[in-house]
């Protein structure tokens, strides 16, 4: 067997599953375990693949190993609603990770970035309520929109001085308009202080909104703050009660919104 094709274990009672060793399994497809009463799962090494939805709904999951496996994508909702996932060590061979991957994990209280890592979608930690640490690594430079919403127990993030965006740019052209997209620590009640990174250029709408932040300093080089309203000068500011308001000191150059 190379590949196990789309929901072939969906909605199932299985609980465990073995790969015998020198298993040639290279693939999942769509769904395979969505939903179904899976406990424990070591990735064959010789995987590449893995399929959307795969472990989605899979609320007894409790650990998933990848022991030599080279997988470069953990794809869209892989583990979404895993609510008893505590912790898992992704191959250091991953580099992207997609949306809603590990949206509303509950009890996922730990999470290191793949060594690899170049890109992180939307939505991916969002509802993550018992992640308490998070460490953004140099290889990743935009934080994607809603990324660590509703992280509730979230008190500590570690920026690198490569960040430059925290949300998503819009766009214009002359058929359409993309709105910036924000939201990326909202609700994230516990998060009372951060450091921004030198960095820093731009910061989408509410993306600290409801957090439990009471002073921040913006950096020097941040050039737009929520929708892209330009800075009338360059230097730190410094805000406080932002989680109540947003007072500058020169009002006209902010958008309210943005750490309300």
């Amino acid at each position: 067997v190379t590949k196990l094709g789309n929901y072939v274990f969906d909605s199932s009672e299985l609980t465990t599953i073995t790969f015998e060793s020198g298993s040639a399994l290279t693939s999942f497809g769509t769904n395979v375990f969505k939903a179904s009463k899976l406990q424990k799962i070591t990735i064959p090494e010789k995987v590449t693949t893995l399929g959307k939805n795969m472990f989605q709904n899979c609320y007894e999951l409790e650990e998933v190993k990848f022991d030599g496996v080279k997988v470069t994508a953990i794809p869209q909702y892989c583990f979404q609603n895993c609510s008893a996932l505590k912790t898992v060590e992704l191959p250091s061979s991953v580099k992207t990770i997609d949306t809603y991957a590990f949206d509303a994990c509950t009890s996922l209280e730990t999470f290191e970035f793949p060594a690899a890592i170049t890109g992180v979608k939307g939505y991916v930690f969002r509802g993550c309520t018992a992640l308490k640490r998070i460490e953004i690594p140099a290889t990743i430079t935009i934080l994607s929109e809603y990324l660590f919403q509703n992280c509730t127990s979230l008190s500590e993030v570690v920026f690198p001085n490569t960040l430059k965006r925290i949300g998503t740019v819009g766009s214009t052209s002359a058929t359409s308009t993309t709105a910036d997209k924000g939201y990326v620590f909202a609700g994230c009640t516990s998060l009372t202080s951060v450091e921004f990174p030198e960095s820093l250029e731009f910061i989408a709408p509410r993306s600290f909104q409801n957090t439990g932040l009471v002073t921040v300093t913006l950096p020097k080089n941040l050039k737009y703050l929520t929708a892209r309203t330009q800075l009338l000068s360059a230097g730190s500011a410094s805000f406080g009660n932002v989680s109540r308001t947003t007072a500058a000191t020169d009002t006209s150059s902010y958008v309210a919104g943005q750490f309300q």
